[in-house]
């Protein structure tokens, strides 16, 4: 786990805080280089997916182009920072899933 990531993903986390959001943030990484981030902003967007990691994986999709990409670097991210990584892999099959919808 990388220091200098697991701090910014706290920082994020605290903006959402600051925003009165359950508290946290993701950063996702690719080469050592923040590729995409997100917070919480449940509450403010009155949306339950706008949840940090499906935030950033949804920045990552962007800036990657590439859908599948985007979700192998979650995946590893959350590996990485020792999320639950059954969390994570339900978030990227129900992902995959309404993708092909």
């Amino acid at each position: 786990m990388n220091e200098k990531f697991m701090k910014m993903a706290f920082e994020y986390a605290e903006m959402a805080f600051k925003l009165d959001e359950v508290p946290v943030g993701a950063v996702i990484v690719k080469d050592n280089e923040v590729i995409s981030y997100g917070f919480n902003t449940k509450e403010k967007n009155c949306c339950v997916m706008a949840h940090a990691e499906l935030i950033a994986i949804k920045k990552a999709e962007e800036k990657l182009d590439e859908f599948e990409q985007a979700l192998n670097e979650a995946q590893e991210w959350a590996k990485d920072v020792g999320y639950v990584e059954s969390d994570v892999n339900a978030i990227i099959k129900e992902t995959r899933k309404s993708k092909r919808l």
